[in-house]
């Protein structure tokens, strides 16, 4: 009976433990809605959205090729190209509905992709530049921020990426939204971002599809960028410059965000099989003492 009471605690320790890891590890990682992606995730936060001054912007010119890769190019002020970028994306939002009698309100999900009929608009600045892109008759706007970080060596080392991304949608669209319970205009923003990090008069490449998480899984939206290239700083044709960055073949494993979650889930997961470990420990001490208890007691 003794031996049985020992291995029924083991039993319990376990099963608490592995309890204790999956409610850990539900808290601190997401379901991945596509495979093979690189995952980042941010707290919501509204914005107004960008100010552009279209005056002394010449239109983008938009074009797509036979893999409906939207190609955007971004003149200056003075009409030569400063921002390229060949790319196509799925938006994937998040929105309460409401059904049935009582009117119940649950979160459904919809697959926006970019289609080709999208419009863009542009602003290249010496240290920041916007590539803006609207569709669906103004109901998607996808706003996507570079900046240049300048080295205090030589312009030579110098680096650009994407450091933000916004994304707004307006939801008294029932053509896009049906039976949505909102009709307002939802914007979300990712700042201080840090991908497709590329040297100044590089082009950045990567054929994997890379997904950013703005907002939460339950309300927000999910961008998914494929087979993208990038020029955003030191452009000085309408043409790629033969010089490219490629992602590795973990996505935008540099970036520190990327790791953070695992990193977190990996230390709760090693703290729960420590706390098995001492647990096992203890019941055994415990059964040993027992034992020899009832030894001396006959």
């Amino acid at each position: 009976m003794n031996r049985k009471t020992s291995t029924d605690f083991f039993v319990v320790v376990m099963g608490m433990g592995t309890f204790l890891a999956a409610f850990v590890g539900g808290a601190h990682t997401l379901e991945d809605p596509w495979s093979n992606t690189t995952i980042v995730e941010t707290p919501s936060v509204n914005i107004t959205g960008i100010e552009v001054v279209n005056a002394s912007i010449a239109q983008p010119e938009v074009e797509a090729n036979a893999n409906f890769s939207h190609i955007l190019v971004v003149n200056s002020k003075s009409g030569q190209p400063c921002l390229l970028a060949a790319l196509n994306a799925t938006i994937q939002v998040s929105y309460k509905v409401l059904e049935g009698i009582v009117h119940e309100s649950y979160v459904t999900t919809e697959d926006i992709q970019l289609p080709e009929d999208v419009t863009a608009q542009g602003v290249c600045g010496e240290n920041r530049s916007h590539l803006l892109l609207e569709w669906g008759n103004g109901t998607f706007h996808l706003n996507l921020t570079f900046s240049l970080k300048e080295s205090n060596l030589a312009l030579q080392n110098s680096t650009w990426s994407l450091t933000a991304i916004s994304v707004s949608y307006d939801l008294s669209n029932s053509e896009v939204f049906p039976a949505s319970s909102e009709a307002s205009l939802v914007t979300y923003e990712k700042s201080d971002l840090s991908l497709f990090t590329t040297e100044l008069g590089h082009a950045y490449a990567c054929d994997r599809d890379i997904t950013v998480i703005v907002g939460t899984v339950d309300k927000g939206v999910v961008v998914k960028f494929h087979n993208i290239k990038l020029a955003a700083f030191g452009v000085t044709s309408s043409e790629f410059p033969d010089a490219t960055d490629y992602c590795t073949s973990k996505g935008d494993a540099d970036n520190p965000e990327n790791v953070l979650v695992p990193l977190i889930v990996a230390c709760c997961l090693s703290a729960v099989v420590i706390i098995i470990v001492i647990g096992y420990v203890i019941s055994r001490v415990i059964q040993r003492k027992r034992e020899q208890s009832d030894y001396r007691a006959m």
